[in-house]
């Protein structure tokens, strides 16, 4: 993994993190962050275009995955 993606592979590991120990608050923040690295920087290599779009989707299964938790208030 380029050096570059890794913060964003950071910030999806911490996601799924968050997800599976229920820990939901922090996770709108860490995927806004990987949201914003994929989109302020360009991929170098091809297997990065196939990584950013892996993340992406994570993303958005995360997020489809939220709505449907009834989360406590803050």
């Amino acid at each position: 993994m380029a050096t570059h993606s890794l913060k964003l592979h950071i910030d999806e590991s911490h996601t799924a993190a968050c997800f599976f120990s229920e820990n939901y608050h922090p996770i709108s923040t860490l995927m806004e962050r990987g949201k914003n690295f994929i989109r302020e920087t360009t991929p170098v290599k091809p297997e990065a275009v196939t990584y950013y779009a892996l993340a992406e989707e994570f993303f958005k299964t995360v997020q489809s995955a939220l709505n449907t938790i009834p989360l406590a208030p803050e």
